[in-house]
Protein backbone atom coordinates (compact mmCIF):
# COMPACT_ATOMS: atom_id res chain seq x y z
CA UNK A 1 0.00 0.00 0.00
CA UNK A 2 2.98 2.27 0.70
CA UNK A 3 4.13 2.18 -2.59
CA UNK A 4 1.19 2.76 -4.31
CA UNK A 5 0.73 5.92 -1.91
CA UNK A 6 3.92 6.89 -2.80
CA UNK A 7 3.51 6.69 -6.36
CA UNK A 8 -0.07 8.88 -6.33
CA UNK A 9 1.64 11.10 -4.16
CA UNK A 10 4.85 11.76 -6.65
CA UNK A 11 2.51 12.12 -9.86
CA UNK A 12 0.05 14.55 -7.58
CA UNK A 13 -2.87 12.14 -8.25
CA UNK A 14 -5.77 12.85 -5.59
CA UNK A 15 -6.83 9.22 -3.67
CA UNK A 16 -9.75 8.27 -2.20
CA UNK A 17 -9.60 5.84 0.88
CA UNK A 18 -12.78 4.39 1.83
CA UNK A 19 -12.61 2.81 5.77
CA UNK A 20 -14.89 1.85 7.90
CA UNK A 21 -13.24 2.27 10.99
CA UNK A 22 -12.63 5.96 12.61
CA UNK A 23 -9.30 7.43 13.53
CA UNK A 24 -10.13 9.04 17.63
CA UNK A 25 -10.15 12.09 17.80
CA UNK A 26 -10.80 13.59 14.10
CA UNK A 27 -13.87 13.72 12.67
CA UNK A 28 -17.46 14.70 15.08
CA UNK A 29 -17.71 12.36 17.68
CA UNK A 30 -14.28 10.29 17.01
CA UNK A 31 -13.83 11.48 20.18
CA UNK A 32 -15.97 9.02 22.31
CA UNK A 33 -14.71 6.20 23.76
CA UNK A 34 -15.67 3.35 21.31
CA UNK A 35 -13.56 4.86 18.70
CA UNK A 36 -10.59 4.10 20.56
CA UNK A 37 -7.96 2.48 18.84
CA UNK A 38 -10.21 1.07 16.05
CA UNK A 39 -7.43 0.08 14.17
CA UNK A 40 -5.93 -2.13 16.74
CA UNK A 41 -2.30 -2.84 17.10
CA UNK A 42 -2.31 -1.38 13.39
CA UNK A 43 -3.44 1.82 14.70
CA UNK A 44 0.09 3.67 15.07
CA UNK A 45 0.85 1.62 11.42
CA UNK A 46 -1.61 3.45 10.11
CA UNK A 47 -1.21 6.68 11.42
CA UNK A 48 2.29 6.68 9.97
CA UNK A 49 1.35 5.55 7.00
CA UNK A 50 -0.74 8.54 6.24
CA UNK A 51 0.65 11.16 7.98
CA UNK A 52 2.72 12.18 4.63
CA UNK A 53 0.08 11.86 1.91
CA UNK A 54 -2.12 15.63 1.72
CA UNK A 55 -2.81 13.51 -1.70
CA UNK A 56 -5.64 10.96 0.64
CA UNK A 57 -8.78 12.01 0.86
CA UNK A 58 -10.27 9.12 3.78
CA UNK A 59 -14.04 8.25 3.54
CA UNK A 60 -15.05 7.45 7.33
CA UNK A 61 -18.34 5.75 7.31
CA UNK A 62 -18.54 4.72 11.26
CA UNK A 63 -19.67 7.64 13.80
CA UNK A 64 -22.86 8.78 11.25
CA UNK A 65 -22.97 12.10 13.33
CA UNK A 66 -24.75 15.48 11.52
CA UNK A 67 -22.89 16.54 8.40
CA UNK A 68 -23.69 20.33 8.81
CA UNK A 69 -20.93 19.82 12.47
CA UNK A 70 -17.41 22.13 11.69
CA UNK A 71 -15.53 18.68 12.24
CA UNK A 72 -17.47 16.74 9.64
CA UNK A 73 -14.42 17.15 7.37
CA UNK A 74 -10.69 18.09 9.06
CA UNK A 75 -6.92 17.84 7.75
CA UNK A 76 -5.72 15.18 10.46
CA UNK A 77 -1.94 16.15 11.10
CA UNK A 78 -1.14 12.53 12.08
CA UNK A 79 2.28 13.76 11.62
CA UNK A 80 2.96 18.09 13.39
CA UNK A 81 6.04 18.32 11.62
CA UNK A 82 4.38 17.92 7.96
CA UNK A 83 3.39 21.07 6.26
CA UNK A 84 0.24 19.42 4.60
CA UNK A 85 -1.85 16.42 6.05
CA UNK A 86 -5.07 14.17 4.43
CA UNK A 87 -8.45 15.40 4.97
CA UNK A 88 -10.79 13.14 6.68
CA UNK A 89 -14.27 12.78 6.08
CA UNK A 90 -17.53 11.82 7.86
CA UNK A 91 -19.09 10.18 4.89
CA UNK A 92 -22.99 11.12 6.46
CA UNK A 93 -24.53 7.93 4.38
CA UNK A 94 -27.00 7.28 7.24
CA UNK A 95 -30.46 6.79 7.74
CA UNK A 96 -29.76 6.75 11.76
CA UNK A 97 -27.71 9.69 13.31
CA UNK A 98 -25.89 10.53 16.23
CA UNK A 99 -25.28 12.50 18.64
CA UNK A 100 -23.06 12.90 22.22
CA UNK A 101 -24.61 11.23 24.99
CA UNK A 102 -22.73 13.41 27.77
CA UNK A 103 -20.55 10.89 28.80
CA UNK A 104 -17.76 10.65 26.43
CA UNK A 105 -19.89 8.34 24.14
CA UNK A 106 -22.70 9.09 22.21
CA UNK A 107 -26.83 8.38 21.58
CA UNK A 108 -28.95 8.03 19.08
CA UNK A 109 -30.63 11.55 17.65
CA UNK A 110 -34.25 10.50 16.82
CA UNK A 111 -36.09 11.79 13.71
CA UNK A 112 -32.63 12.56 11.71
CA UNK A 113 -33.61 12.37 8.09
CA UNK A 114 -30.93 10.27 5.75
CA UNK A 115 -28.39 11.69 4.09
CA UNK A 116 -25.70 10.55 1.44
CA UNK A 117 -22.23 12.28 -0.44
CA UNK A 118 -20.95 12.53 -3.82
CA UNK A 119 -17.44 13.00 -4.48
CA UNK A 120 -16.80 15.51 -7.87
CA UNK A 121 -13.35 15.52 -8.97
CA UNK A 122 -12.17 19.07 -10.97
CA UNK A 123 -8.70 20.07 -12.17
CA UNK A 124 -7.72 22.28 -9.29
CA UNK A 125 -10.08 20.49 -6.40
CA UNK A 126 -12.05 17.43 -4.79
CA UNK A 127 -15.33 18.28 -3.60
CA UNK A 128 -16.96 16.32 -1.59
CA UNK A 129 -21.17 17.44 -0.99
CA UNK A 130 -23.61 16.21 1.30
CA UNK A 131 -27.20 15.60 0.08
CA UNK A 132 -30.09 15.51 3.27
CA UNK A 133 -33.38 13.88 1.29
CA UNK A 134 -36.18 15.22 4.14
CA UNK A 135 -38.52 12.36 2.86
CA UNK A 136 -37.94 13.90 -0.29
CA UNK A 137 -37.10 11.81 -4.14
CA UNK A 138 -34.88 14.72 -5.07
CA UNK A 139 -32.11 15.77 -2.58
CA UNK A 140 -31.25 19.08 -0.82
CA UNK A 141 -27.76 20.07 -0.59
CA UNK A 142 -26.20 20.34 2.90
CA UNK A 143 -22.89 21.56 2.54
CA UNK A 144 -19.84 20.78 0.83
CA UNK A 145 -16.05 21.38 1.02
CA UNK A 146 -13.58 21.64 -1.66
CA UNK A 147 -10.02 19.79 -1.04
CA UNK A 148 -7.55 21.62 -2.78
CA UNK A 149 -5.14 19.00 -4.79
CA UNK A 150 -1.49 19.49 -4.44
CA UNK A 151 0.28 20.94 -6.93
CA UNK A 152 3.45 19.75 -6.22
CA UNK A 153 4.88 16.35 -5.08
CA UNK A 154 5.68 17.01 -1.28
CA UNK A 155 7.92 14.88 1.22
CA UNK A 156 6.79 12.23 3.52
CA UNK A 157 6.73 12.91 7.61
CA UNK A 158 9.81 13.91 8.75
CA UNK A 159 10.96 12.75 12.56
CA UNK A 160 9.24 14.60 15.10
CA UNK A 161 11.14 16.03 17.67
CA UNK A 162 10.85 14.86 21.33
CA UNK A 163 9.37 17.95 22.91
CA UNK A 164 10.49 19.32 26.38
CA UNK A 165 8.84 22.22 28.00
CA UNK A 166 11.01 25.58 28.72
CA UNK A 167 11.25 26.81 32.40
CA UNK A 168 8.57 28.20 34.06
CA UNK A 169 7.66 31.82 31.79
CA UNK A 170 6.57 35.26 33.18
CA UNK A 171 3.88 35.55 30.60
CA UNK A 172 1.89 32.30 29.47
CA UNK A 173 1.32 31.15 26.06
CA UNK A 174 -2.15 30.81 26.15
CA UNK A 175 -2.77 30.33 21.75
CA UNK A 176 -1.35 26.60 20.48
CA UNK A 177 -1.06 25.88 15.98
CA UNK A 178 -2.26 22.79 17.12
CA UNK A 179 -5.05 22.93 19.50
CA UNK A 180 -8.41 24.28 18.43
CA UNK A 181 -11.61 24.21 20.81
CA UNK A 182 -12.89 21.96 19.18
CA UNK A 183 -9.75 19.52 20.26
CA UNK A 184 -9.81 16.64 22.74
CA UNK A 185 -9.06 18.04 26.15
CA UNK A 186 -8.98 21.75 24.71
CA UNK A 187 -10.08 23.20 27.37
CA UNK A 188 -7.55 21.14 29.81
CA UNK A 189 -4.60 21.88 27.83
CA UNK A 190 -5.76 25.50 27.45
CA UNK A 191 -5.84 25.90 31.68
CA UNK A 192 -2.42 24.38 31.49
CA UNK A 193 -1.29 27.15 28.99
CA UNK A 194 -2.89 29.16 31.18
CA UNK A 195 -1.80 28.80 34.54
CA UNK A 196 1.59 28.86 33.58
CA UNK A 197 2.39 25.00 33.46
CA UNK A 198 3.16 25.12 30.05
CA UNK A 199 4.38 26.60 27.23
CA UNK A 200 4.63 24.66 24.27
CA UNK A 201 6.99 23.83 21.75
CA UNK A 202 8.60 26.29 19.28
CA UNK A 203 8.34 25.76 15.81
CA UNK A 204 7.95 27.01 12.04
CA UNK A 205 5.05 26.76 10.06
CA UNK A 206 4.55 26.06 6.44
CA UNK A 207 4.45 29.78 6.22
CA UNK A 208 8.27 30.48 7.94
CA UNK A 209 6.44 31.97 10.87
CA UNK A 210 7.08 31.11 14.39
CA UNK A 211 4.56 29.35 16.48
CA UNK A 212 3.65 27.47 19.52
CA UNK A 213 2.05 23.75 19.43
CA UNK A 214 1.23 21.72 22.24
CA UNK A 215 1.80 18.05 20.51
CA UNK A 216 -0.90 16.16 22.31
CA UNK A 217 0.09 12.62 20.73
CA UNK A 218 3.80 12.86 22.52
CA UNK A 219 4.07 10.58 25.40
CA UNK A 220 5.42 12.99 28.51
CA UNK A 221 8.83 12.18 30.17
CA UNK A 222 9.57 12.15 33.49
CA UNK A 223 11.42 15.07 33.79
CA UNK A 224 8.64 16.65 31.87
CA UNK A 225 6.38 15.48 34.44
CA UNK A 226 8.08 16.76 37.32
CA UNK A 227 8.32 19.76 35.75
CA UNK A 228 4.79 20.26 35.17
CA UNK A 229 3.86 19.26 39.13
CA UNK A 230 6.68 21.66 40.31
CA UNK A 231 4.73 25.03 38.77
CA UNK A 232 1.67 23.69 40.31
CA UNK A 233 2.87 22.84 43.51
CA UNK A 234 6.16 24.10 44.82
CA UNK A 235 6.59 27.03 46.87
CA UNK A 236 8.31 29.92 45.88
CA UNK A 237 11.46 30.36 46.43
CA UNK A 238 12.65 26.84 46.68
CA UNK A 239 16.43 26.01 47.19
CA UNK A 240 17.10 22.67 45.52
CA UNK A 241 19.71 20.58 47.25
CA UNK A 242 23.25 20.67 47.00
CA UNK A 243 23.51 16.61 46.06
CA UNK A 244 21.23 15.03 43.82
CA UNK A 245 19.16 12.33 45.52
CA UNK A 246 19.62 9.96 41.92
CA UNK A 247 21.89 8.54 40.56
CA UNK A 248 21.26 9.53 37.44
CA UNK A 249 20.53 12.97 37.93
CA UNK A 250 23.18 15.68 37.94
CA UNK A 251 22.91 18.84 40.08
CA UNK A 252 23.67 20.32 36.70
CA UNK A 253 20.64 19.07 34.61
CA UNK A 254 17.73 21.20 32.95
CA UNK A 255 14.97 19.94 35.30
CA UNK A 256 17.15 19.20 38.58
CA UNK A 257 15.18 21.44 40.58
CA UNK A 258 12.06 20.11 39.70
CA UNK A 259 13.04 16.41 39.84
CA UNK A 260 14.67 16.87 43.44
CA UNK A 261 11.71 18.77 44.86
CA UNK A 262 9.66 15.58 43.75
CA UNK A 263 12.14 13.44 45.89
CA UNK A 264 11.78 15.93 48.97
CA UNK A 265 7.77 15.77 48.88
CA UNK A 266 7.81 12.00 48.70
CA UNK A 267 6.32 12.03 45.25
CA UNK A 268 8.73 9.73 43.44
CA UNK A 269 11.28 7.78 45.12
CA UNK A 270 12.58 6.57 42.06
CA UNK A 271 13.61 2.96 41.07
CA UNK A 272 15.48 1.02 43.73
CA UNK A 273 19.21 -0.17 42.53
CA UNK A 274 21.11 -3.02 44.42
CA UNK A 275 23.21 -0.63 45.53
CA UNK A 276 23.69 3.25 45.73
CA UNK A 277 20.78 5.76 44.89
CA UNK A 278 17.68 5.08 43.38
CA UNK A 279 17.42 6.06 39.40
CA UNK A 280 14.56 8.95 38.33
CA UNK A 281 15.31 7.79 34.42
CA UNK A 282 14.14 11.31 33.43
CA UNK A 283 14.09 10.91 29.41
CA UNK A 284 11.52 7.69 30.04
CA UNK A 285 8.14 8.46 28.99
CA UNK A 286 5.90 8.27 32.42
CA UNK A 287 3.41 5.13 32.12
CA UNK A 288 -0.11 5.69 33.19
CA UNK A 289 0.71 3.83 36.48
CA UNK A 290 3.88 5.48 37.37
CA UNK A 291 1.40 8.46 36.98
CA UNK A 292 -1.09 7.73 39.37
CA UNK A 293 1.23 7.08 42.25
CA UNK A 294 2.48 10.59 41.57
CA UNK A 295 -0.70 12.35 41.90
CA UNK A 296 -1.89 9.51 44.76
CA UNK A 297 1.00 10.50 46.73
CA UNK A 298 0.42 14.45 46.48
CA UNK A 299 -3.52 14.40 46.73
CA UNK A 300 -4.91 11.69 48.35
CA UNK A 301 -5.63 12.01 51.71
CA UNK A 302 -3.72 9.81 54.82
CA UNK A 303 -4.90 6.28 55.48
CA UNK A 304 -6.87 5.93 52.01
CA UNK A 305 -8.76 2.80 51.90
CA UNK A 306 -8.76 1.05 48.23
CA UNK A 307 -12.36 -0.41 47.20
CA UNK A 308 -12.16 -4.20 47.57
CA UNK A 309 -13.17 -4.50 43.63
CA UNK A 310 -11.50 -2.85 40.63
CA UNK A 311 -12.84 -0.25 39.07
CA UNK A 312 -10.70 -1.37 35.50
CA UNK A 313 -11.20 -4.71 33.57
CA UNK A 314 -7.42 -5.07 33.48
CA UNK A 315 -6.45 -3.53 37.34
CA UNK A 316 -6.45 -6.20 39.87
CA UNK A 317 -6.49 -5.79 43.50
CA UNK A 318 -3.25 -7.44 43.57
CA UNK A 319 -1.69 -5.27 41.25
CA UNK A 320 1.43 -2.82 42.88
CA UNK A 321 -0.45 0.07 42.02
CA UNK A 322 -4.08 -0.71 42.44
CA UNK A 323 -4.68 1.28 45.61
CA UNK A 324 -3.15 4.76 43.74
CA UNK A 325 -5.37 3.87 40.39
CA UNK A 326 -8.43 3.04 42.48
CA UNK A 327 -8.22 6.87 43.88
CA UNK A 328 -7.59 7.90 40.78
CA UNK A 329 -10.77 6.47 39.75
CA UNK A 330 -12.91 7.19 42.52
CA UNK A 331 -11.91 11.34 42.91
CA UNK A 332 -12.57 11.06 38.63
CA UNK A 333 -9.40 11.92 37.90
CA UNK A 334 -9.66 8.90 35.30
CA UNK A 335 -12.45 7.56 33.85
CA UNK A 336 -10.68 4.84 31.55
CA UNK A 337 -11.53 3.82 28.10
CA UNK A 338 -14.59 2.47 27.74
CA UNK A 339 -15.03 -0.68 26.03
CA UNK A 340 -18.14 -2.36 24.00
CA UNK A 341 -18.96 -4.33 27.17
CA UNK A 342 -17.95 -4.27 30.96
CA UNK A 343 -15.81 -2.41 33.05
CA UNK A 344 -13.56 0.05 31.46
CA UNK A 345 -9.84 -0.21 30.61
CA UNK A 346 -7.17 1.60 32.62
CA UNK A 347 -3.95 0.67 30.48
CA UNK A 348 -1.68 0.55 32.99
CA UNK A 349 1.66 0.52 31.50
CA UNK A 350 0.34 2.80 28.32
CA UNK A 351 2.66 6.16 27.74
CA UNK A 352 0.66 9.17 29.17
CA UNK A 353 0.21 11.92 26.36
CA UNK A 354 0.59 15.72 26.97
CA UNK A 355 -3.10 15.92 26.09
CA UNK A 356 -4.32 12.71 28.81
CA UNK A 357 -1.93 14.37 31.14
CA UNK A 358 -4.00 17.82 30.95
CA UNK A 359 -6.88 16.10 31.75
CA UNK A 360 -4.87 14.56 34.65
CA UNK A 361 -3.78 17.67 36.32
CA UNK A 362 -7.02 19.65 35.62
CA UNK A 363 -9.35 17.08 36.94
CA UNK A 364 -7.00 16.83 40.31
CA UNK A 365 -7.36 20.51 40.24
CA UNK A 366 -10.64 20.91 39.97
Amino acid sequence: MRDRLDHYRDSNTPVLLSLHHVFENSVSGSYANLYKREFGNDQERMEQLLAGYPNVTVMSSHTHWNPKLNDWSVEQRFDPTTKQAPTIINTAAVTTQYGPSGDWGEAGVGGADPAGMRISLYEDRLRATVYGFDGQAQPTELKHVDIALPTEATEGPTEPEVPTDPEKPTKPAITFADITKTSKFSREIMWMAESGLTTGVKTTDAAGKQVLEYRPKSPVTREAMAAFLYRLEAPKGYQAPKVSPFADVKTTDKFFTQIAWMHEEGVSTGTKQRTGKPKYEPKASITREAMAAFLFRKDAPKGYQAPKKSPFADVKTSDKFFTQIAWMHEEGVSTGTKQPSGKPKYESKSSVTREAMAAFLYRAEH
